[in-house]
């Protein structure tokens, strides 16, 4: 073989060689192949029983049509769920209500969608309601919603993000009282009180939402709460909306909230974010945030890979548990002990608080 032939054998190789890596480190094909193997199929045989009397419901409201597409996954599960277990599921579409859109006049759809609430709960009876983010995904049926209602005279009850020091604004559990409607609507309307700032939309807000709908009821410093103000209206990203996240946290500490409940970090909570486990799960989870079809099996932040062997669920078994429950049919390779998930979750809880330690002793909080 001549010299100038073995050189372009070489040329091409190294060639195909880059162009794979280049494959291979934006879109992770075969990465992707690795993480979604499995070996067998394992499909769920038992379920809970509902002898609750409380009536419960669901709401998950959308902003159209033309992407729900997007939560196909995760809004066939939940649709599943509701039917097994006879939750009533309401499904609030901004785009065609528009008796209510009159009333609603907020810009911000995250804000928007909360007033939709309070309006859609003047005909709903349910005593307990669930609001979902609808990319939030039924994980394991064999959770009921009434785990998570308080036993005390607790309103609403919301839940700490694990990866940052967020309160989860995507999902909560709430009395349908009329508490729980001011709360809302207040809420809905602190679009228009909002710093010309980087305010983290309805999820930023709803921090000081929870100090000042709470201050109307019971006395709080209102020295400190001004001084999370001006970090909130000082904030240019997410480091710095993090700093008044931390701020507002610590005067939950000191104080609690009165008729609010904030669920610690963990699994203590109904949803949690399942790309913090690489979408594995274990029997004390429920319900995964972040199912969106444009984050599935791509290398993004939040990326997720489906546990699951279907990508919608069979409608036709809904109705009766012991059929609904044989579409959660699961990939062997997903499904973990309950401490191996713990064990994962707590590396990332231990290291998002050493980070609110420094950020509560560099801003003295």
């Amino acid at each position: 073989m001549k010299f100038g032939s073995r050189w372009l054998i070489l040329f091409t190789i190294i060639g195909f060689s880059l162009i794979f890596l280049v494959e291979e480190v934006t879109k992770g094909i075969i990465f992707m192949k690795i993480m979604n193997s499995y070996g067998e199929e394992i499909v769920l045989k038992s379920y809970k029983v509902r002898n609750s009397t409380i009536n419960i419901g669901i709401i998950i409201v959308i902003g159209d049509t033309k992407n729900q597409n997007q939560y196909r996954t995760a809004r066939s599960t939940v649709e599943c769920y509701s039917k097994m277990y006879k939750y009533n599921l309401y499904i609030i579409d901004m785009s065609i209500l528009t008796n209510i859109g009159i009333k609603c006049q907020q810009k911000d759809i995250f804000f928007r969608r909360h007033c939709f609430v309070v309006e859609k709960l003047k005909e709903i009876k349910d005593e307990w309601l669930l609001f979902l983010d609808a990319d939030i995904g039924v994980m394991n049926p064999n959770h009921l919603i009434e785990e998570y209602i308080p036993r005390d005279d607790k309103q609403i009850i919301f839940y700490r993000r694990i990866f940052n020091h967020e309160v989860m604004a995507g999902s909560y559990l709430f009395k349908n009282s009329g508490y729980s409607r001011k709360f809302l609507s207040f809420w809905a309307n602190y679009e228009f009180q909002l710093p010309n700032s980087f305010h983290g939309t309805d999820n930023g807000a709803l921090h000081m939402v929870l100090l000042k709908f709470d201050a109307l009821s019971q006395n709080r410093n209102t020295s400190q709460i001004e001084k999370c103000q001006r970090l909130w209206e000082k904030s240019i990203d997410y480091n710095t909306l993090s700093i008044f996240e931390v701020c507002v946290q610590e005067l939950f500490l000191k104080q609690p909230l009165k008729q609010i409940t904030i669920l610690p970090k963990g699994r203590t909570a109904w949803s949690r974010d399942g790309w913090l486990s690489n979408s594995k799960w274990s029997s004390k989870d429920f319900m995964f945030h972040g199912w969106q079809e444009r984050r599935r099996d791509i290398y993004i932040h939040g990326r997720w890979h489906n546990p699951l062997t279907v990508d919608e669920i069979d409608k036709e078994k809904c109705d009766s548990p012991v059929q609904a429950v044989q579409n959660w049919r699961y990939k062997d390779s997903f499904m973990l002990e309950d401490h191996d998930i713990d064990t994962m979750l707590l590396d990332k809880i231990n290291s998002i608080q050493r980070d609110y330690s420094d950020i509560k002793s560099e801003n003295e909080l």
